[in-house]
């Protein structure tokens, strides 16, 4: 019976280095029997959606391929991008079975160990509420001019005029501010704020606590941050495995994709020299 199910977004963009993740997340089932996949595709192309099709017979896990199509705002936006992928989340709370849920974001490239690893910290953590790998993202520029690679885990600044809750209002909040170096070395880290490009939570979690669909003009943080607030409000924290690194493809301004762990790990490399 399977125990996590492995979840995962698609808006159809992933056309070059769509192989790359099968491949990996091919890996990380075939190393375990208590997964499942869960396909969401909300791309509106025919052709993508066959791809899916076909990695369904490669899995060597159970994979459900929802294609619910979600158009919700300008998809060639971050925002609008933002509001669809946390809609396709909420998809996913009808879906999930399993007591766990992964969520993998298509541009975040597994190992076969990730599930092993997460699984590991947060079981015994019942105050852990979610958990992320080490997910590595362009954060700016270093001195040099090449790119400042970080991990996705942020603190959070106190809000000092909250709107509600949980949303701060514009220009009085500065925004998250990102972690680097871990503490401690290679392990896990409570922080304040973590991304769903590839983290664990009980299902159960995913379902209970809210997810943003709209972006009124007060925010400026993203649906995953204000998710790691909202679990603050349950009692639970959040945490980052900085021994549990994963690929991580992007691109920006034009320019080609490009796995950031590799560079993570030169830069990281260059400053203990």
């Amino acid at each position: 019976m399977a125990k996590v199910t492995i979840a995962s977004p698609f808006g159809g963009y992933e056309g070059e280095y769509l192989a790359a993740w099968l491949e990996h997340l091919r890996d990380a089932c075939r190393v375990r029997d208590d997964v499942e996949c869960l396909f969401l595709d909300n791309s509106l192309d025919a052709e993508f959606h066959a791809r899916l099709e076909a990695a369904q017979r490669v899995i060597p896990a159970p994979v459900r391929l929802s294609d619910e199509r979600l158009r919700v705002g300008d998809p060639m936006t971050s925002d609008g991008r933002d509001i669809q992928v946390s809609l396709m989340w909420q998809r996913a709370r009808a879906m999930v079975q399993t007591e766990w849920v992964l969520t993998l974001e298509s541009d975040v490239l597994i190992e076969s160990d990730t599930i092993e690893k997460l699984l590991a910290a947060i079981e015994p953590a019942p105050a852990i509420g979610a958990i992320s790998a080490d997910v590595p993202y362009r954060a700016g520029f270093n001195q040099d001019g090449s790119w400042l690679i970080l991990g996705m885990a942020w603190k959070m600044p106190k809000r000092r005029h909250p709107v509600s809750a949980f949303l701060p209002e514009p220009g009085l909040n500065p925004p998250p501010v990102v972690w680097h170096q871990p503490a401690p070395p290679g392990g896990v880290e409570i922080v304040d704020g973590i991304a769903f490009g590839c983290s664990l939570m009980k299902t159960e979690t995913l379902c209970e606590v809210p997810l943003l669909t709209t972006w009124p003009p007060c925010v400026d943080y993203g649906y995953d941050q204000v998710f790691s607030q909202d679990i603050a409000k349950t009692g639970k924290v959040v945490a980052y495995h900085w021994g549990a690194p994963v690929g991580h493809m992007k691109r920006f301004e034009g320019e080609e994709y490009i796995e950031l762990r590799e560079l993570k790990e030169k830069q990281d490399a260059a400053v203990l020299v």
